[in-house]
């Protein structure tokens, strides 16, 4: 047996150690403090402990509590240098196995005492550990009502900890309304002590810590020990019972307020056909106070009592519910024709016997009145459906017809009634049904209405229709989607009007077009024919080399002005033809760049632009014609040397972005007005007439390179700030895996 002394004097423990040497199996280790000695337990096994209360870190009874709330489980003999009785029975309270007082202890004595803790630890564990098992707050009192021992149940239902409550009087967990009622209880118990219910019949309430109260349910057991009888109290806090119980009556309460609310009238029989209960619906109809010993033969005709007698006695001889039997009542005195629905089920006791029935009756006089309301204004609805030229559709969620009207069916080649439950695969041909079913399936799983579609179709003699179709799902009351709602309008004569006024528009537009085109040209034909034909008037009036060499120089431009236009007329032409066909092959856009800017650079010396030339360190291969591509480039740069002022900046890049080729030129010209952007790749687009003029332009290089660029599968694009610049980008397709490094 490890036996730990925590007792600060050293001449004690001395003494300790010469009478624990005789003892066998017993070793003993010395601490001179509590916090020494709780260090010691938390590193080494001990069996036993043996605690002065009087040490320089705690005193009395809180060093034995200090130890029990660590270790609950160790046996403690508390050490004394004084006899006490009244503080050897708290220590026993708070949980030690002996009281011993250092001058009367002697080896005997110890070894008694030792053993004896160490037996009644063991006791006291299995003890507490059946406590602790229990569900109930278990407390064990004395005689006096002083708490002897508490469980876990106890502290969380009541609010205290175990040492708030030992020693304490049990009137602490009593409101004090009930203390002297509770002590009279207590004398009476110690004096016929039994296992017993207590308060049978009163209502018990405990008292938390907190102050609050809550009911319980309390049983008493008697402990006999050698210190006389203990009261053992499980304790159940019935919160949670009482407050179902008072729930259940206010169900109660609610339910009969309920039954006596609802206009239904609802009455319940035995098997005899007695009346047990009927709501106020009831005796409303049957103009009663009461229907207690009223049967169905005193309030109907023999002949309708008949017919309610035979449903009761076949739901009381089946046990099965009837359900939805609607039955017509003449009042005999007014004549008024009243209709109402009756549901009769069985009532069963907690064995399943059927001990009677219950029978529900609901007025659907006005249901009756409103279906037949609904079945004119259905009929109605229906004559002007099937009168309507516009075919009217109703689908359900699976697409099959619900409802159509004879127009439709008739272009379907079926009746009405045929096309009832087939759906638009078994009634159109699959060219048409495939176009159906996806505006279907669309208008279903969006829940929103698709207006004015335009669809193509075929009459019943097997002409095409153009049809413009709404259709908008239908949805009940809950917000589900039911189906769908169909109108479809035959506008072929429209289509075909609208048509020819296109083609009338677009003649006229194309006429203009001509005009405007025509009108340009000319004036892009005259003013350098105008240049030849003087320079050739002056070149025959002079014999000055000098004048003839200008004159000769002029006539060299102006030529080549014209041809470069009749080029560029030429090459707009075949780009629109869709004969014209192209080379297509892989091509290195940084070496065409670089031969571009290469051929172009003789055009920007006279103006003193600085090219500059980026080039992309992967080789961008693109697929196309190579001489294609370098022409649209050209105009993009040859635009930009034209609209540089002298010295300016142009900037030639290349590079990839999200798989594509970019090549990106960059100026520093006159930048290009917002209005006119979005015209830039217009046929004869000029954004500046009079730079035009003085460049030579046509308005036809840019929307070349459009055309070139977009037959290649790639897009160009123009940014610009006025005054400060542009930047084009001309984007095509990589070649897969062509972009690696150089």
């Amino acid at each position: 047996m490890q036996v730990l002394l925590i007792e600060d004097n050293e001449n004690d423990y001395l003494l300790f150690r010469r009478h624990v040497k005789p003892i066998e199996d017993v070793r003993i280790e010395w601490c001179r403090s509590l916090q020494c000695g709780l260090a010691f337990i938390e590193a080494h096994l001990v069996d036993l402990v043996m605690l002065d209360l009087t040490l320089p870190d705690s005193q009395d009874l809180t060093s034995l509590d200090r130890l029990q709330t660590l270790h609950p489980d160790l046996p403690v003999v508390i050490l004394s240098g004084i006899e006490n009785e009244e503080l050897a029975l708290d220590a026993v309270r708070h949980g030690a196995q002996d009281y011993l007082v250092k001058g009367t202890i002697s080896s005997e004595l110890l070894r008694r005492s030792l053993h004896y803790a160490m037996e009644r630890n063991r006791v006291e564990i299995r003890f507490r550990a059946l406590l602790e098992s229990a569900p109930d707050a278990m407390i064990i009192v004395d005689q006096k009502g002083a708490i002897v021992l508490v469980n876990s149940q106890a502290e969380r239902i009541f609010g205290y900890s175990r040492s708030e409550l030992i020693g304490k009087p049990v009137e602490i967990l009593i409101p004090e309304a009930s203390h002297v009622r509770h002590r009279q209880h207590r004398n009476q118990y110690i004096a016929d002590a039994h296992v017993r219910d207590m308060g049978i019949g009163l209502e018990l309430y405990a008292l938390k810590k907190d102050g609050s109260q809550f009911p319980v349910e309390i049983s008493l057991s008697p402990i006999t020990t050698h210190d006389g009888t203990l009261i053992a109290s499980a304790i159940r806090d019935v919160t949670e019972r009482k407050q179902i119980e008072h729930q259940m009556a206010s169900e109660r309460n609610l339910l009969r307020t309920l039954i006596d609310s609802i206009p239904d009238s609802i009455v319940v029989k035995d098997t005899q056909g007695g009346l047990l209960m009927a709501n106020q619906a009831s005796l409303d109809w049957a103009k009663v106070e009461s229907l207690l010993d009223i049967t169905n033969f005193d309030l109907y005709p023999p002949e309708m009592a008949q017919i309610f007698a035979a449903e009761d006695q076949q739901v009381l001889t089946s046990g099965e519910g009837l359900f939805g039997k609607e039955h017509m009542f003449i009042d005999p005195e007014t004549g008024q024709k009243t209709w109402f629905m009756t549901a009769k089920v069985p009532l069963r006791d907690a064995q399943g016997t059927v001990t009677g029935l219950i029978s529900i009756s609901r007025n659907i006089t006005q249901r009756k009145q409103a279906e037949e309301q609904v079945r004119q204004e259905h009929k109605l609805l229906r004559t002007l459906i099937d009168h309507s030229p516009d075919y009217i559709f109703i689908k359900d969620t699976e697409g099959r017809y619900v409802l159509t009207n004879t127009a439709h069916a008739h272009a379907a080649q079926l009746t009405p009634e045929d096309m009832v439950g087939k759906t638009t695969f078994e009634v159109f041909s699959s060219e048409f049904a495939q176009s159906f079913h996806a505006d279907d399936e669309r208008v279903l799983k969006s829940g929103k209405a698709l207006v004015n579609l335009e669809r193509n179709t075929i009459d019943a003699d097997g002409t095409p229709k153009r049809v413009l179709t709404t259709k908008i799902p239908l949805v009940d009351p809950e917000g589900h989607i039911t189906g769908l709602i169909g109108i479809s309008r035959d506008i072929t004569d429209r289509k075909r009007l609208e048509q020819q006024t296109r083609d009338l528009t677009a003649e006229r537009e194309r006429t203009a077009l001509l005009q405007q085109f025509i009108q340009d040209v000319s004036h892009d034909f005259k003013t350098p024919l105008t240049i030849i034909n003087t320079s050739i008037y002056l070149l025959q009036r002079t014999n000055d080399p000098v004048r003839q060499q200008e004159h000769v120089e002029k006539l060299e431009t102006n030529a080549l002005r014209l041809a470069q236009l009749f080029d560029d007329i030429l090459t707009i032409t075949n780009l629109d033809s869709t004969a014209y066909t192209w080379d297509s092959y892989p091509v290195n856009l940084n070496r065409l760049t670089s031969a571009t800017v290469d051929g172009i650079a003789s055009l920007a010396r006279p103006r003193q632009h600085t090219l500059t030339l980026q080039l992309s360190e992967a080789a961008l291969l693109v697929k196309g014609d190579a001489t294609a591509l370098q022409q649209a480039l050209s105009n993009v740069l040859v635009n930009a040397i034209h609209f540089t002022p002298a010295e300016g900046q142009i900037t030639i890049r290349t590079y990839t972005h999200h798989e594509q080729a970019v090549i990106e030129v960059t100026d520093t010209g006159m930048g290009i007005a917002p209005e006119d952007l979005p015209h830039i790749f217009d046929r004869l687009f000029r954004a500046d007439e009079a730079r035009s003029s003085q460049t030579g332009g046509a308005g036809l290089g840019l929307p070349i390179a459009k055309r070139i660029i977009q037959a290649h599968g790639g897009t160009i694009s123009v940014e610009s700030t006025l005054g400060k610049g542009s930047r084009f980008r001309l984007e095509l397709p990589l070649i897969p895996g062509s972009a690696k490094p150089r």
